[in-house]
């Protein structure tokens, strides 16, 4: 139960970003299980930063795509709905892979 309008704003932020930041001729994978949406996609992190610094305002997860439109704060945006909505989100990047989980309401 939620706030439709921004929920959907949240999920288009996080799949834009997906889609804007994985490595070309990838795939993006979505699926749901065990209470969480998972969001994963291949892409390249700057080596200078973690993870969980991504739902920082205007931080990019590669400088060397610079040329990519946005202005950083699209995850930011999305983290900030989703907390709003009780829910809990994790980032991680494992092997090369961009990973999210949303996870039920707290």
């Amino acid at each position: 139960i939620g706030d439709e309008s921004l929920l959907m704003q949240a999920f288009d932020n996080l799949l834009s970003n997906a889609v804007k930041y994985s490595e070309p001729y990838t795939t993006i994978e979505i699926k749901s299980e065990d209470n969480k949406v998972i969001v994963s996609n291949s892409c390249i992190l700057s080596k200078d930063l973690r993870s969980d610094d991504l739902w920082k305002p205007f931080v990019k997860g590669d400088n060397a795509r610079s040329n990519k439109t946005g202005t950083g704060i699209g995850l930011t945006i999305a983290k900030n709905i989703f907390e709003m909505h009780g829910f809990k989100q994790k980032i991680f990047y494992v092997d090369g892979k961009f990973i999210v989980e949303i996870s039920g309401k707290v």
